[in-house]
């Protein structure tokens, strides 16, 4: 949909790592220039933006 066809037009290959497992499997490394900015809904540390709405909603 519209979100890969943004992507599309904003990132670049930099390298496919083990191509021998093949398109789906490889492990691709893009360069993204002038996405964003985006709202990050569930970062590395646990934080979840869905959850906190859902408790803010439930608070109201």
């Amino acid at each position: 949909g519209g979100c890969g066809a943004l992507a599309a037009r904003h990132l670049s290959v930099r390298r496919l790592h083990l191509p021998d497992l093949g398109m789906a499997e490889g492990l691709w490394e893009l360069e993204a220039e002038g996405w964003g900015p985006m709202i990050v809904a569930i970062d590395p540390h646990g934080g979840d933006l869905y959850r906190e709405a859902r408790r803010s909603e439930m608070r109201s």
